[in-house]
């Protein structure tokens, strides 16, 4: 499988596929991982009178639908915060996953449980799986929110690294980044409409920028 813009690399010996659109690919066990997708958020944000654009979540369900067809993964696995908040899971926000869901009969959807998916009420009735807060599979513990020492290689999101890069004339652009530093791993935001911490660099850091169309590595500390 190649998509164009991907890059390679292994971590603590496991092939990783760090994917444009910010998803990670397991080859060897046919998954992808997300993080953060934060569904319906806009929803929420139109409760308190604030107008965002009801597309977003259209958007974000469009952009998983890509990766899943060219990928042509068995399991979909949602590193927390699938859902924004109560809000999120009014009727319409509801129906549009429902819908999609209906899309991918044959895919195994779970959900690692993030800060933001208790209000993400019954899971059974969308066909999505609720996994432990630590899930191992494939080789790596996965989890929302990771420690900032980790005893075993983990990945997770929650935090929504970006980092800041410079132009050829001063300006300054802040990024979203797939961010490895020892056993510890981040996953970029995947929703369309949420923000992020600017992560600083260190020697032992290994990023990617993660844009739409391509990742671009910007930094490699040696290989665990």
């Amino acid at each position: 499988m190649m998509i164009t813009g991907q890059d390679t690399t292994e971590w603590h010996g496991i092939p990783l596929v760090l994917l444009p659109d910010r998803a990670l690919l397991m080859p060897e066990c046919d998954t992808l991982l997300v993080a953060d997708i934060h569904l319906g958020k806009n929803a929420s944000f139109r409760d308190r009178g604030i107008p965002v654009p009801e597309a977003v979540t259209e958007g974000d369900l469009g952009r998983l639908t890509r990766l899943i067809k060219a990928t042509e993964v068995e399991t979909l696995i949602v590193l927390g915060d699938l859902i924004h908040d109560r809000t999120a899971t009014e009727p319409l926000t509801h129906d549009k996953i429902r819908c999609w869901r209906d899309h991918h009969p044959e895919l195994t959807v779970q959900l690692v449980p993030g800060n933001h998916d208790r209000h993400a009420g019954d899971l059974d009735r969308l066909e999505i799986e609720r996994l432990p807060h630590r899930h191992h599979h494939g080789g790596l513990d996965l989890v929302h929110a990771t420690a900032e020492r980790e005893d075993q290689p983990t990945l997770g999101g929650h935090l929504h690294p970006c980092i800041r890069l410079a132009g050829s004339r001063g300006e300054r652009l802040r990024t979203p980044c797939f961010w490895l530093e020892g056993n510890r791993g981040l996953l970029p935001a995947f929703g369309g409409f949420t923000g992020g911490r600017v992560m600083q660099m260190t020697r032992s850091v290994r990023a990617w920028a993660a844009g739409r169309e391509e990742v671009v590595r910007l930094h490699s500390a040696p290989i665990d």
